[in-house]
């Protein structure tokens, strides 16, 4: 049986979302500005639909198959369907097109290697923005890397020497984000040296990391580094 969400719900709606944040990561940040980022949600038996005040659905399935969401899609307005292939291939919808690629290093396959690479304090996170302003069209403003770093829920990693030149963070501490580096000062290994602090950070609580990316120059270091490919994020045709 499937049912609107209530207030109630919040709490179990976070853990559901919690088993694979990698899969479901902007669900969970969604979810962490409580309802205002849904019109509504459906919860089923081991699956929610999640229906976004932008028009698109978000979908996490951990069933063997769609638990009766893809009769009530039909009945939905809305632009596109958007999650993870292996959760959603089942509602049998066409793709429209196949968005970023989820990877994943375990860390029995990981090699540190020292370098200049520094902690991220609160004190740098406007200096943090304004580089992530000159990469990303869309980027994490201050007060949010604020609150991230103040309820431990990641931290981040950075090459500082005339200005913040590159930086890594994580998120939900097994996601890598945020990974950036200043246009003046690319391929010249610094990216790399943030994500190796980073991921030897995480590694001492997590036995895997994971990251998301759509920039085919980008995937070359990932994959460098050992990340490999296990999901794809698809956006799905009404």
């Amino acid at each position: 049986m499937i049912r609107k969400a209530t207030l109630e719900d919040l709490s179990f709606l976070k853990s559901f979302v919690s088993k694979d944040y990698p899969r479901n990561y902007f669900i969970a940040l969604g979810l962490e500005r409580g309802y205002s980022t849904f019109k509504d949600i459906y919860i089923g038996e081991e699956a929610v639909l999640f229906h976004r005040a932008s028009g698109n659905l978000q979908f996490i399935n951990y069933g063997s198959d769609d638990g009766g969401f893809k009769e009530l899609i039909k009945s939905l307005e809305f632009n596109r369907l958007i999650g993870a292939k292996s959760m959603c291939d089942v509602l049998g919808l066409k793709v429209d097109y196949y968005g970023a690629i989820i990877s994943k290093l375990d860390r029995k396959d990981y090699e540190h290697e020292m370098n200049d690479a520094s902690i991220i304090s609160l004190s740098d996170l406007y200096a943090i923005e304004n580089l992530y302003k000159k990469v990303f069209s869309g980027y994490p403003k201050a007060n949010y890397m604020k609150d991230k770093l103040m309820s431990q829920r990641g931290t981040g990693y950075m090459i500082k020497k005339d200005g913040i030149l590159s930086v890594a963070q994580s998120d939900f501490n097994i996601l890598i984000v945020g990974v950036a580096t200043d246009p003046e000062y690319q391929r010249m290994g610094y990216a790399k040296e943030c994500m190796m602090e980073l991921m030897n950070e995480m590694f001492k609580k997590e036995t895997s990391v994971y990251l998301q990316y759509d920039d085919l120059g980008a995937g070359k270091l990932y994959r460098s580094l050992g990340f490999e490919k296990v999901d794809q994020v698809v956006h799905y045709m009404r």
